[in-house]
């Protein structure tokens, strides 16, 4: 069961460090837009690429609120991805893991 457990903690650390990533271009991106508050082309510019991290965002937020609601509101079938769920032997045997 110790490959169940890793292959699990590998998922759920995928998904934080894509998630701190999405936050932290987001934060970059408004303190950039703040200091550049005089100048009206840059500031522009800068507004689109906060645009950009806030859908980025957004899409991520939605991606892992779908797995979620996967793992948790299938009841007939149960699916584990890895974020709710640690992943049973049957699932490991699947894919030839032990």
């Amino acid at each position: 069961m110790g490959s169940a457990l890793v292959l699990s903690f590998v998922i759920r650390s995928i998904f934080a460090i894509v998630g701190l990533s999405c936050l932290l271009f987001q934060v970059l991106r408004a303190l950039e837009w703040v200091t550049f508050i005089r100048d009206p082309d840059r500031i522009i510019l800068v507004q689109k690429k906060l645009q950009k991290a806030t859908v980025v965002l957004a899409i991520y937020i939605g991606v892992v609120s779908a797995i979620v609601l996967i793992e948790q509101a299938i009841p007939s079938k149960p699916i584990c991805l890895g974020l709710t769920c640690t992943w049973g032997a049957d699932a490991l045997a699947q894919f030839g893991i032990r």
